[in-house]
């Protein structure tokens, strides 16, 4: 834990939150029910228009979970582990509760909520503030995310649905000179042939492959763009609508930063347990976490060390820069670009002196 001292706007924050909390307490409670199996996403209304449609209410989504988030690090100062737990909890419910949209853009703010929830749980698990109920109830919510779901292929077939009426109607793309396009049939076929093969990459097994399959997708794509000026020209509207595959990969891939967090837990209980941490990851299924079924995106273990002061430390690595697990932990020097994005591949868990 740190001080409010050690936080220059903690006073600040808790007027704040004292505001706000009977809404705190509402967003909280409903994100929360999102985490009942028998729960639906939540289905907001949406005039659909293809390539022009709004998203308000995802859009919204951002800010509840930012107010989850910021309840959270309080918690997190205070040392209150059921309050960071709930706020975890809420957290992972309120991505869920963007599940059920066909869009990708909706599936990737889905993704960044869902994010925010593992770094509030990587603070409570580096700071040591979980205590072991809140720890074994958080587990099965972590491992359920721990693979790509359906939503991947939700987003995926909504984007065709969504992107075909552009090919009817170029100037619904809204870029100069496409209004004097005519019909793009050859365009369209394009299109769903790249969106086909995208579609053919397997999310559900090695997570490796499925990114290589996407390059591999995004390399053909470049190719029909360079295989001469007619079908250049019969691609134009590909070229504009197609999503950056390989990105939106990574992006639910990243998503798997849920198996590091299972780890992680894991060595905080059997640490309650046994009073010293584990030697090495597979000791954690005396705690429920089998770390040969949580690796890394290159099908590797994540890294794993204990120094002598008894402070352990677990990493992996950031796949848009690098394609396999290091030796060594990665450095985090200030002023780096991407730390804080470098830091969700490294966590510190210091025993409590």
């Amino acid at each position: 834990m740190i001080a409010d001292t050690e936080w220059e706007q903690a006073a600040a924050t808790r007027v704040f939150l004292n505001r706000w909390n009977e809404l705190h307490q509402s967003i909280q409670q409903l994100s929360l029910d999102q985490l009942d199996e028998q729960a639906q996403p939540v289905r907001f209304p949406i005039e659909f228009d293809s390539i022009n449609t709004l998203l308000p209410n995802t859009q919204e989504m951002r800010s509840a979970a930012r107010m989850l988030s910021l309840h959270g690090q309080v918690a997190v100062l205070d040392g209150n582990s059921t309050q960071v737990r709930l706020d975890v909890e809420a957290l992972l419910g309120c991505s869920k509760a963007l599940h059920g949209e066909p869009i990708l853009v909706s599936q990737l703010v889905s993704i960044a909520i869902d994010s925010m929830g593992v770094e509030l749980l990587k603070r409570a698990l580096e700071q040591d503030v979980l205590e072991e109920r809140d720890l074994m109830l958080l587990l099965p919510h972590v491992l359920a995310k721990t693979g790509i779901g359906p939503e991947y292929r939700v987003a995926l077939h909504g984007e065709i649905a969504m992107m075909l009426p552009v090919f009817d109607n170029p100037g619904m793309a809204g870029e100069e000179g496409a209004t004097r396009l005519p019909a793009r049939g050859n365009d369209m076929l394009h299109y769903l042939e790249h969106m086909e093969s995208v579609l053919a990459a397997d999310e559900s097994g090695d997570l490796g492959e499925f990114m290589a399959d996407l390059q591999a997708s995004e390399a053909n794509l470049e190719k029909l763009f360079d295989a001469g000026p007619i079908v250049a020209f019969d691609s134009i509207l590909t070229g504009l609508l197609a999503p950056a595959t390989a990105a939106s990969g990574q992006a639910f891939v990243r998503s798997t930063l849920h198996r590091m967090a299972a780890i992680c837990i894991g060595i905080r209980l059997y640490e309650k347990k046994h009073a010293r941490l584990p030697t090495s990851l597979a000791e954690l299924v005396d705690v429920g976490v089998d770390a040969t079924q949580l690796t890394a995106p290159s099908n590797q273990s994540f890294g794993f060390s204990v120094d002598a002061e008894q402070n352990a430390l677990v990493w992996g690595y950031d796949i848009r820069t690098e394609s396999a697990v290091p030796p060594v932990p990665p450095t985090l020097d200030p002023g780096e670009p991407d730390l804080d994005t470098k830091r969700l591949y490294r966590w510190e868990l210091p025993t409590k002196q």
